[in-house]
């Protein structure tokens, strides 16, 4: 049990944050900060892929998969050295309403399973991308993503995918409890859950592509936004309440505690994502 924190009632349990606009708004300043890793290191590489193979003047193909509202395609498309023709692919029609960043660029509402159609319809360079996906998709799709890539020979660039690790500074008994509790839920449904970049990469060696893969954590202080950081405590402790009811009570009572260290600027969190770049062999 937890001692000495004041408890309130947990509030209802927020909508899946991958599906949810204003989530993918708050989010995009910590996922920002977390690709600089990435831009120093797996981009360069991916550029001189692209060069080696002849593609920097014809230009590249970018399938963004699970797109959203295109925080992805604002992100990467600036950094890409080469002209790029984009399709964004996303389930959720809705969530489709943006600018576009790149002049060339096609809305698609599908799911990721159409992957497989697009890579064999089409034989220019291409680059698969998607940001903070792999997670949610079934273990069904992400081994189709897999066999996608093995038989197209494409290369990837996967990112922000959660690794199940989180830490809380000060840290709390009650640290443990729920953040398993939580990864549990990712699980749900046969989904990927945590273990979605370890699945991943697994098949993929077997198949003899080359991989390199960066740590980029969401690093949140009292210099972030305070109501997505909110959002993203309570957000958790729903997701862990719904796995385990009986988490309930001490969930609520961490809640509060944490809540209260956040207005005090008092608490700092750190969030395990990695990225991956995939070439073929």
């Amino acid at each position: 049990m937890v001692s000495g924190i004041s408890g309130e009632p947990l509030p209802p349990a927020a909508p899946d944050p991958q599906t949810d606009a204003r989530w993918l708004e708050l989010r995009v300043q910590a996922d920002n900060a977390a690709r600089a890793s990435t831009a120093n290191t797996l981009l360069p590489r991916l550029a001189q892929h692209f060069t080696t193979i002849g593609a920097g003047n014809s230009g590249v193909d970018v399938i963004d998969l699970g797109s959203g509202t295109g925080a992805n395609q604002r992100w990467l498309a600036p950094r890409l050295p080469f002209r790029q023709r984009w399709l964004l692919i996303d389930q959720d029609e809705a969530l489709q309403h943006h600018q576009p960043v790149a002049p060339h660029t096609q809305l698609l509402t599908a799911d990721v399973g159409i992957l497989t159609s697009i890579l064999k319809r089409h034989s220019s360079a291409r680059l698969v991308t998607c940001s903070a996906l792999l997670d949610v998709l079934t273990l069904a799709q992400l081994d189709a993503i897999s066999s996608a890539l093995t038989a197209s020979r494409q290369p990837a660039l996967f990112s922000l995918t959660v690794t199940g690790a989180m830490a809380l500074s000060p840290a709390h008994s009650v640290d443990a409890h729920l953040i398993r509790a939580f990864n549990d839920h990712q699980r749900r449904g046969r989904r990927a859950g945590p273990d979605a970049l370890q699945i991943l990469t697994r098949a993929l060696r077997m198949t003899g592509s080359r991989l390199w893969t960066t740590e980029t954590p969401w690093r949140l202080d009292r210099h972030d936004d305070g109501e997505f950081v909110r959002r993203f405590l309570t957000d958790r402790v729903a997701a862990a309440v719904a796995h385990d009811p009986s988490l309930r009570s001490v969930g609520a009572r961490w809640l509060a505690l944490r809540l209260a260290q956040l207005a005090e600027h008092a608490l700092e969190i750190s969030v395990g994502h990695r990225d991956v770049l995939i070439l073929p062999h």
